[in-house]
C-alpha cells in the first residue's frame, strides 16, 4: 500500500470518529442503564417550542416533543438525577434535580410559561409516580391541574367531586364513575364553570385527568383536559 492510500484512510478514520463524537453529544439514543426505571413526559407548555429531555447532559427523547405530545416512556437511570429540558434551539428552559425508583413508572407534566422574545420563563414540571394497580369494578381516577393560569377548581366527575384543586396539585385515587361521565370544572367554592365536556372511562382501569393551557383562551393554548392511563 502506497504512502497516498495510506494517508486516505487515516485521514477517514478520523473523520469516522468525529462524526461519531459529533452524535454524541447530540443525538444518539442514552447508553443502556441498570436497573432503569420509566419516564414519559408531556409538553404542556403553551405556545411552547419542542423540547427535548436531557439526562445529566445526554439527550433520552429521540425525537423532538411538541405541545400537548408525549414521548411515551423512555427507559432511563433511575435515583437522583440532573434533568433538563432544551427547546430546538439547544437552549435550556427547564433543569432540576429528580429522584425515580428502579423499575418504577412515572409521568413528567412540563408546563409553565416560555416566551422566548419576553424573555420570561416560568417553566416548571409536575412529577407523579404512575405504578397504581387496577381493580374490579369502578375506575380509579386522580386529577392533575398543570394549567399555569389556572385559579383552584373544583373538578366534578357526575357525583364525585375533587375539590380545591390548585396550580400543580396532585390529588388521591378515587373511585368515578364507568362509562360516559359528565366533567364540570369550577372556580373552587363558586358556580362559575369554566370548562364542561365529557369524558369515557372504562371499568377495571387506572386514570390520570389532566388540567393545561390557560383560562380565558380559545385554540389549543386554551383551557382543556386529557387523560392519560
Amino acid at each position: 500500500m502506497n504512502l497516498k492510500n495510506r494517508c486516505s484512510i487515516f485521514l477517514f478514520c478520523l473523520l469516522s470518529a468525529a462524526i461519531c463524537s459529533c452524535n454524541k453529544n447530540t443525538n444518539d439514543a442514552p447508553d443502556v442503564v441498570a436497573n432503569p426505571a420509566k419516564l414519559a413526559f408531556i409538553n404542556l407548555i403553551p405556545e411552547a417550542p419542542s423540547i427535548n429531555l436531557y439526562y445529566n447532559g445526554t439527550r433520552q427523547s429521540g425525537n423532538k416533543i411538541g405541545y400537548l405530545e408525549s414521548s411515551g416512556y423512555l427507559s432511563v437511570a433511575s435515583g437522583t438525577q440532573n434533568a433538563s429540558f432544551k427547546d430546538a434551539a439547544f437552549t435550556q428552559i427547564q433543569q432540576g434535580v429528580i429522584t425515580l425508583k428502579p423499575d418504577s413508572s412515572y409521568v413528567l407534566y412540563v408546563t409553565g410559561d416560555y416566551n422566548a422574545t419576553a424573555g420570561t420563563n416560568t417553566v416548571t414540571t409536575i412529577l407523579i409516580g404512575n405504578n397504581e394497580a387496577a381493580v374490579s369494578g369502578k375506575p380509579k381516577l386522580r386529577f392533575v391541574n398543570a394549567s399555569p393560569n389556572s385559579p383552584a377548581v373544583d373538578v366534578y366527575l357526575n357525583s364525585l367531586v375533587l375539590s380545591n384543586k390548585t396550580y400543580k396539585s396532585v390529588s388521591g385515587y378515587a373511585r368515578a364513575d364507568s362509562g360516559t361521565v359528565a366533567v364540570k370544572i369550577n372556580i373552587a367554592n363558586t358556580a362559575t364553570t369554566i370548562l364542561s365536556k365529557t369524558i369515557t372511562l372504562s371499568s377495571n382501569s387506572v386514570y390520570t385527568l389532566y388540567a393545561y393551557g390557560l383560562v380565558n383562551q380559545s385554540g389549543t393554548s386554551g383551557f382543556n383536559i386529557a387523560l392519560n392511563n
